[in-house]
């Protein structure tokens, strides 16, 4: 471990803190341990989120709080350097993993992320946390100096499915048509099989399909094999795909890490969406999940307004179709409850070059989509100058 140069000292009545950098090949299963151990640790994470993101451009550091020689907390922050531009994009996916209630920790690794953001001429710094939203930690983080922000890279409500059950139990939890659908399917020929690396051509063009008919952006090819190359390492990624009269008409991608399965990326052909096949391949994920010891499974990704109504106490409306709520019909169908968590936030130290990633995102809408979208028009620029 290396301690952070130029680091605050700790503050008054917090000795033995001081802020570590975890970021040799030999801390690495140091800070896996702690990520596996943490209330607070998530699969992004991971020195293999890490990696993967790596792969897709973005460098990564970890750095973490020690308290009398034991790792306390800690955070991973992926960095995009911008093209065409001096600064780059701080991010912290499913972190900073802390107690939030502890104001010594917390302002510590705080502390810690800011000098590790400034060095590397970021332009602000995003984290989204896996902190279930309620108030009081909402008033926290304010009090650390973030501001909450309505662009958000991942899902800030999802719905989680009890695994810790016994299967009949877990198919009478869903709604009727659910079930139905699940059964209708089976007799109609369709069939879950699970698929393995080489399958990843057959999920990618499942993928293409789904963006085609519903206009939605999609990640390249890359983006789906590294991602399972490098999750593999530290959990388990699964490719389950719905087969019709010999045809793939639909794949999931599933990720089991510590107890939770997370049902990430899913797709079907137009032919599989007349067959309804998006039942039986997340009904057969859970069974698998269940089976691999997981003890629920996230379903992954709702609208973010239902976030909102909670807080408010307003009925969350079963009419809506638009965007996502029809995916919301879809997840809720299968008898999990609504997890919230606190959602973005954002702390700039470039207003000006702010204001730009503000106006980006409007037109792009995640992070990735806007570092690879300034990274293609660097890219043009400088084919054009050759040419010229």
């Amino acid at each position: 471990m290396s301690e952070m140069s130029h680091t605050p000292g700790p503050p008054a009545g917090s000795s033995g803190i001081r802020i570590i950098e975890l970021n040799r090949p030999a801390e690495r299963e140091q800070w896996n341990l702690f990520v596996a151990r943490s209330a607070f640790g998530h699969f992004m994470q991971t020195c293999e989120w890490g990696d993967f993101k790596c792969r897709m451009g973005w460098t990564s550091s970890r750095i973490g709080v020690e308290q009398d020689g034991r790792l306390v907390a800690g955070s991973q922050i992926l960095f995009r350097k911008l093209p065409l531009f001096p600064y780059s994009i701080a991010y912290v996916p499913k972190g900073p993993m802390i107690d939030i209630g502890d104001r010594a920790l917390a302002g510590a690794l705080i502390r810690g992320l800011h000098e590790e953001a400034k060095k590397r001429r970021a332009m602000f710094v995003k984290i989204e946390p896996d902190f279930v939203n309620s108030q009081d930690t909402q008033e926290r983080l304010a009090d650390l100096g973030f501001k909450h922000v309505p662009m958000t890279n991942q899902p800030r409500c999802t719905f989680l499915v009890d695994l810790d059950i016994d299967e009949k139990t877990l198919l009478q939890n869903m709604d009727r048509n659910a079930r139905r659908l699940i059964h209708r399917t089976e007799e109609q020929g369709v069939s879950i099989e699970a698929g393995t690396r080489a399958s990843l051509d057959a999920f990618y063009d499942i993928m293409k399909d789904t963006a085609k008919e519903k206009s939605i952006p999609l990640h390249t090819k890359p983006f789906f094999v590294e991602a399972f190359d490098s999750l593999k390492n530290n959990g388990t990624p699964q490719l389950f795909f719905a087969k019709y009269q010999g045809r793939s008409v639909g794949a999931l991608f599933v990720f089991a890490y510590k107890r939770t399965s997370s049902h990430l990326w899913a797709g079907s052909s137009t032919e599989g969406r007349k067959l309804s096949v998006a039942y039986p391949l997340h009904w057969t994920a859970m069974k698998w999940a269940k089976e691999n010891g997981c003890s629920r499974a996230d379903l992954w990704g709702i609208p973010d307004e239902v976030a909102e109504l909670i807080e408010q106490k307003t009925p969350i409306s079963s009419e809506k179709d638009e965007g996502l709520w029809g995916v919301y019909r879809f997840k809720k169908s299968f008898g999990g409850r609504i997890q919230c968590y606190v959602g973005a936030y954002d702390h700039v130290y470039r207003r000006a070059a702010y204001r730009l990633f503000e106006w980006a995102y409007k037109r792009k809408g995640n992070l990735d989509s806007i570092s690879t979208g300034i990274e293609r028009l660097a890219g043009k620029r400088r084919r054009r100058g050759r040419e010229e």
